[in-house]
């Protein structure tokens, strides 16, 4: 296979003994590992350093997205600024914690409603239980 046109290109990358790249064109490869992951990277340099720029794992990163994230990169440097640094930064806002809410729920005979999770509890008398209620099912609009 000898150019990368469609992620199918990418996905059909033959796995090797050893890790190897390959080149997309215009500084952009992937890194193909042993075990089947494959890293979207790109090499520069900047004040004549060199450096490699990571972008993320295929398939959560396509093609098309790695294509506009190196743009995006040669863009910052061709004004002199530092790509990887101001990437990271903008990846750092975005990134979301990625939490599993846990928690437990009970009603008594008369209504009230106890939501517990970790060390916390909500109590709610009969009337907020309701109104909870109603609001969860669009009728208090």
């Amino acid at each position: 296979m000898t150019n990368i046109r469609s992620d199918n290109d990418v996905k059909q990358l033959p796995l090797k003994a050893k890790p190897y790249k390959k080149s997309i064109g215009g500084s952009l490869f992937v890194y193909v590992m042993p075990g089947g992951a494959k890293y979207w990277r790109m090499s520069y340099r900047l004040k004549g350093k060199q450096s490699t720029l990571s972008f993320g794992v295929f398939p959560d990163i396509t093609l098309a997205d790695a294509i506009r994230l190196r743009d995006e990169a040669k863009k910052m440097l061709s004004q002199g600024r530092d790509a990887t640094k101001e990437m990271r930064a903008a990846r750092g806002k975005t990134k979301l914690k990625k939490t599993r809410a846990v928690f437990q729920y009970s009603v008594s005979s008369d209504g009230e409603l106890s939501i517990t999770s970790g060390r916390s509890t909500v109590c709610l008398n009969r009337e907020q239980s309701l109104a909870l209620k109603a609001f969860m099912l669009g009728y208090g609009q």
